[in-house]
């Protein structure tokens, strides 16, 4: 059903022999111990991270959308009878706002990052919960959070953990705004009076440029992203999901993590909902959750990871739910975050 238009097909090919520890001890005049916020292509080059454009999603016909009047809206106790032409305008609005037409459409044109947040929900089918950020994880802590929005059909109980994210949204826009908000450190007491400080700004505005990618789409931020969603993963499948500082991290079975998923927007990119997938393997997260312990010799971590990028149009808006549906359940263990349609 789902056919990708491949550009580039290979593996990572870089092998990585040394324990993180050795990469931050034998780089020392690179600054690799820092947020994911201000990670650079030097830190995905030495951990052989590699984007991968896989192309364009083309997608058999879908059968067409069984449509269904909309229903009517009581009238209010008391209320005066309203003219036929302004209820039939009134019901033809309502039925479009709440329409996946209307969701792919603001997804596609709205600037702002969490109406497009609120859009892709709706064409999710309002997941049950979503959070807005995830933990990462080094030498078994969480170091940093990283915003993004999170989605899951999980409920969430008052005296349960939040449950897993089962997919990822973010705005490229939002990663330049977390930036400058983390180099310009924290903001003033409200009502403080400060002056403009020209050499602060200067500092934060080069530091920008040099974060800032030639590719906004092969930002290493998004490959952070996707390390902290495997994170996340293998420590619920670990039975773990307290959200404690330090974790109870075992030594698991499998090779790798299920498949991690992130949908991205541009700003003024009208046209592609981009959509990472990778699927990291456990000696990778092993080399993050013990840094001083180098990789086995036969270990899939010396590969490094491949994250790869496709591309899904937005239009026709009428079908971007079904096709959206279809993607995400062909990402096998995302399969039950959106249900057939």
């Amino acid at each position: 059903m789902i056919a990708t238009t491949a550009l580039n097909a290979e593996e990572p090919t870089n092998i990585n022999s040394h324990s993180i520890s050795q990469l931050i001890t034998t780089h020392p005049r690179d600054r690799l111990f820092v947020h994911p916020l201000t990670w650079t292509a030097r830190h995905l080059s030495l951990l052989c991270c590699r984007f991968f454009d896989d192309g364009v999603i083309t997608i058999a016909p879908l059968p067409p959308t069984p449509t269904t009047p909309p229903a009517t809206l009581p009238s209010p106790p008391n209320s005066v009878p309203a003219d036929d032409d302004d209820a039939g305008e009134l019901q033809r609005y309502l039925a479009d706002i709440n329409s996946d037409a209307s969701a792919a459409r603001r997804l596609a044109k709205c600037t702002n990052s969490t109406t497009r947040g609120q859009a892709i929900s709706q064409l999710l089918r309002e997941p049950k919960y979503y959070r807005d950020k995830v933990h990462f994880y080094f030498a078994r802590r969480a170091v940093a959070q990283l915003p993004c929005y999170l989605f899951s059909h999980a409920s969430q109980s008052p005296s349960q953990p939040p449950p897993l994210a089962q997919l990822a949204y973010l705005d490229l826009s939002e990663i330049a705004h977390h930036r400058k908000t983390k180099l310009a450190g924290p903001a003033p007491p409200l009502g403080a009076r400060c002056r403009f400080n020209t050499p602060s700004f200067r500092r934060v505005q080069k530091q920008l440029r040099l974060l800032t990618p030639e590719d906004p789409r092969e930002d290493p931020y998004i490959a952070a992203l996707l390390i902290a969603l495997a994170q996340e993963q293998r420590l619920y499948s670990e039975g773990d999901g307290n959200d404690n500082n330090e974790k109870n991290f075992t030594d698991a079975t499998s090779a790798a993590t299920p498949s991690q998923m992130l949908l991205v927007t541009r700003p003024g990119g009208i046209k592609w909902l981009y959509i990472y997938t990778s699927k990291v393997s456990l000696d990778f997260l092993d080399g993050l959750d013990r840094p001083s312990r180098p990789p086995p010799a036969d270990a899939p971590s010396r590969l490094g990871m491949g994250i790869y990028r496709r591309r899904l149009a937005f239009k026709p808006y009428k079908t971007l739910t079904r096709r959206l549906a279809a993607v995400v359940r062909d990402a096998g263990s995302l399969g039950h975050l959106v249900p057939e349609i």
